[in-house]
This record gives C-alpha cells, sequence and structure tokens, in this order.
C-alpha cells in the first residue's frame, strides 16, 4: 500500500476512535438502568430494558406480586417496556 493509500484510512480510522470515544464518555450519563449490568429489575419500574428477556422477568415478577393481571412486552433491542394490562 502506498503512502497515500495510508493516510486517508489513518485519518478514517482516527476519527472513527474519536467519535466512539466520545460517545462512550456520555454513554454511563444517559445509559439508563440498564447502564448497571444488572437485569434485577425494581418494584415499579416498567423499562426501558435492554433485553427482551428482562422485560419479561419484570412483566412476570408483576404478576406474581399482584401489581397487574397480564402485561405486554413492547418495544425493541435497547428499550423494551412492560405494559400492564
Amino acid at each position: 500500500m502506498s503512502m497515500n493509500r495510508i493516510r486517508p484510512a489513518r485519518i478514517a480510522a482516527i476519527a472513527a476512535l474519536t467519535v466512539a470515544g466520545f460517545i462512550g464518555g456520555i454513554a454511563p450519563a444517559v445509559a439508563g438502568p440498564f447502564g448497571t449490568g444488572s437485569a434485577q429489575a425494581q418494584p415499579g419500574n416498567l423499562g426501558p430494558f435492554e433485553y427482551e428477556h428482562q422485560c419479561l422477568a419484570r412483566g412476570n415478577e408483576g404478576i406474581r406480586t399482584g401489581e397487574w393481571q397480564d402485561f405486554d412486552c413492547v418495544g425493541s433491542y435497547g428499550a423494551w417496556y412492560v405494559v400492564p394490562r
């Protein structure tokens, strides 16, 4: 590879890492309840959950404790919510 072809690739890689570092630096501030890595939901917490299985576990916990009789999990990756019925 010639130096003229390496330089643009190097600049693009540095720019991508800089943006990723900036976003990674602010992510803990906006991560929400799934930023801690804990799948344990707190009572009254309806989301957002990072994974659907976390939403389903919280919905089932709500049924078990009598908070609601049925529920739906709506959303998608990174933003699942329990909707009591």
